[in-house]
This record gives C-alpha cells, sequence and structure tokens, in this order.
C-alpha cells in the first residue's frame, strides 16, 4: 500500500472513531443529565417530614438501569 494510502486510511478511521467518541460522550453528559434531574425530582417529591423511603428507593432503581443501559450500550454488552 502506498504512503499516501495508508495516511488516507489513518484520516479516515480518526474520523470515524472521533464521531463515536463525540457520540459516546454526548450520551454519557445526556445520561449525567438526566440522573441530576431524577435525584432533583424525586428530592422535590419527599416531604421534610415524612421520608418516602419506597418512592426514593424506586427513584434510585430506575437510575441505577438508566446507567447501568448506558454503559452496556457504550461497551456493547448485555445489561
Amino acid at each position: 500500500m502506498d504512503d499516501w494510502m495508508r495516511f488516507f486510511s489513518a484520516e479516515l478511521f480518526l474520523i470515524l472513531i472521533s464521531s463515536l467518541i463525540s457520540r459516546s460522550v454526548s450520551g454519557s453528559v445526556q445520561t449525567v443529565n438526566a440522573t441530576a434531574t431524577a435525584i432533583v425530582s424525586a428530592e422535590s417529591t419527599v416531604h421534610p417530614l415524612v421520608f418516602n423511603c419506597s418512592e426514593l428507593n424506586e427513584q434510585i432503581q430506575t437510575l441505577v438501569s438508566r446507567v447501568k443501559a448506558t454503559v452496556c450500550s457504550l461497551f456493547n454488552c448485555t445489561s
């Protein structure tokens, strides 16, 4: 293979990889934002005098499931 073909192949590879990395980072940022929003939402539903453990536990389980699904989608594993 000629040097210019190797250079072209390397450039194309970098373009494809940078696109995948960008999408992964974007997905991670969206997950963090969704997690923060869900936590704020969960906190706003908890009355200061009555701490609803089952509601909070449900919110936490939902967050864990979302994070697990996102990590698995990034690394092509099964959830």
